[in-house]
This record gives C-alpha cells, structure tokens and sequence, in this order.
C-alpha cells in the first residue's frame, strides 16, 4: 500500500519509485504520513474539541511525529525501565 500513496503523494511513476534510494524512499515515506497526520490532526482537533474524543487525537498526535517520535518514546521506555 506504500507504493500507491507514495505516487499518489509526491507524483511519482512506478520506475522512479522503484528506482529510488531505500533510505531516500523510507524518508519521504515517513515526512508523507507525517504531514498527512497533522493535515487529519488539524482538522479533528476542530471537530473533536467539541465531541470530547482525546483517544483519537492522542493518536494522531503520535502519527504527526513520525518514526523519530516513536524511537524517542522507545527510548523513553527504556531508560525509565533501568
């Protein structure tokens, strides 16, 4: 499911995105969901601060900050564990 939304996103053919780098791919991959997360978070945090849905945004919040965010709360966890 990658592939489509990567085309789709950044208007890529099917050759250039396969014949893109791995690590330039994954990045872009990741600024993709990222971006596309804070777009959805922008627009649920209009709707859900009225709706009282903070499961859902604290979701979305976790998705905006992307793969970083989520090797800092690996690490987080880790060193409160020791």
């Amino acid at each position: 499911m990658i592939i489509p939304e990567f085309i789709q996103y950044y208007g890529y053919t099917v050759e250039q995105a396969m014949s893109e780098y791995a690590k330039t791919f994954y990045s872009l991959v990741n600024d993709m969901y990222r971006l596309k997360a804070r777009d959805a978070l922008m627009v649920a945090q209009g709707v859900a601060i009225g709706m009282g849905n903070e499961q859902a945004l604290k979701s979305l919040e976790k998705q905006e900050r992307g793969l970083s965010g989520f090797i800092r709360e690996v690490k987080l966890v880790r060193k409160l564990r020791k």
